[in-house]
């Protein structure tokens, strides 16, 4: 280490900038794959990388030289929807592993519901879009990237529907919009769903049928953050994960009370307002050795780490509204590189900040600060001059 001979500060400051560019360049790896090969991996876990040390230059430490590199390039499959050919990916393993996999909360989800075709449209050239009213006591999901996959039975034969459903208003209880995708049939299954608008339908089949993408490699390099940056001999991942969670929604209710704060400023906030985020997840969880959290706080700058946490906590899929991802296949539309972009572009500018507690003597003005804060918390004035004194 450059700074291992300053002691505690200088192994927290140069642990900061290190774990940092590991991350970053995890997250450039997957996103340098995911560019080329146009599909995601959906089985990332910290055992998908393996960190290599190349030989020292002079005056150079050996951990300066490490580099990420990827070494499983997943197991997904894509999979083409309908005949506008909407893509999707599935995994032989399922979409992630243990705690590295995203909440799917309706993965695999199947039942039976009521249907009530309300239009068949003819006008798409690429075929029916059939419009219907969906009702069923089934968890299903409304307004994300999943698709709901219909067995509608028509006379003796069954026409597979594949669509998304909404919500409106103008809707009876529990009951939801299904929009299809285009779909091509022959003319005598044209004329029979033509024929069965308005018929009401019951115990129809359906399936969701959720649409995986690189939102599941985010999330998953999400966690590998937390494992990096947050856990030590005392915190373990399932704690450090729920806690950041935790932070990220108290966070988003900072925003929700006031309009105007960024979202740096909300983190700020949060985290300063309540002590056992500054002790579960402050800067001391960056090197084994116990560092009491205030001093780490001093020898880390705050805004620093908010911005870390921050950066990291948005990777996660649908924690807050901050997420950079709804759901698993939130791409916005976009190839599914572009997913990593954003987060990409934190963690460089990240990097920039944490080289600089390294190159500037933060550690004099950080010591400065805790003389002065040590100074305010131990004040109280006499009873009689009002003079501040130590006590």
């Amino acid at each position: 280490l450059f700074l291992g001979r300053h002691g505690r500060w200088g192994r927290l400051v140069e642990a900061l900038h290190l774990k940092t560019k590991l991350l970053a360049e995890a997250v450039n790896a997957v996103r340098g794959v995911v560019s080329k090969t146009g599909r995601p991996l959906l089985n990332l876990t910290d055992e998908s990388f393996r960190v290599e040390l190349w030989e020292a230059g002079v005056g150079l430490p050996r951990l300066w030289t490490s580099r990420v590199r990827l070494v499983d390039p997943g197991t997904a499959h894509e999979m083409v929807v309908g005949e506008i050919r909407e893509r999707c990916f599935v995994s032989p393993d399922g979409i992630g592993r243990g705690v590295y996999r995203p909440e799917l909360a309706t993965e695999g989800s199947r039942g039976r519901c009521d249907l009530r075709i309300r239009s068949v449209d003819e006008s798409d050239p690429a075929g029916l879009v059939v419009e219907a009213t969906f009702r069923t006591g089934e968890r299903t999901p409304s307004g994300g990237s999943e698709l709901v996959e219909l067995r509608v039975p028509l006379d003796e034969k069954r026409v597979l529907l594949h669509g998304r459903l909404r919500e409106e208003q103008a809707l009876g209880p529990g009951e939801m919009r299904f929009r299809s995708l285009p779909v091509r049939v022959d003319g005598t299954l044209a004329s029979a769903l033509k024929a069965a608008e308005g018929v009401p339908m019951r115990d129809v089949a359906f399936e969701v049928v959720p649409l995986a993408s690189t939102p599941c490699d985010l999330h998953a390099l999400g966690v590998l953050g937390v494992r990096t940056l947050l856990v030590d001999g005392q915190n373990t991942l399932a704690v450090a994960l729920d806690e950041l969670m935790s932070l990220a929604r108290q966070a988003e209710t900072e925003r929700e009370q006031d309009g105007s704060i960024s979202l740096e400023d909300s983190f700020e906030k949060a985290f300063f307002n309540d002590a056992r985020w500054a002790g579960s997840i402050g800067p001391q969880r960056l090197v084994v050795e116990d560092v009491p959290s205030v001093q780490a706080l001093d020898m880390i700058p705050p805004e620093i780490w908010v911005r870390v946490l921050a950066t990291v906590s948005r990777m996660l899929m649908g924690v807050s509204d901050a997420s950079l991802c709804r759901d698993v296949g939130d791409t916005k539309g976009l190839s599914p590189h572009v997913v990593f972009d954003e987060t990409a572009s934190a963690l460089a500018d990240l990097l920039v900040r944490t080289r600089s507690l390294i190159v500037v003597d933060w550690r004099h003005n950080r010591e400065v600060h805790a003389v002065v804060r040590s100074f305010r918390e131990g004040m109280e004035r006499t009873d009689d001059a009002g003079i501040p004194t130590l006590r």
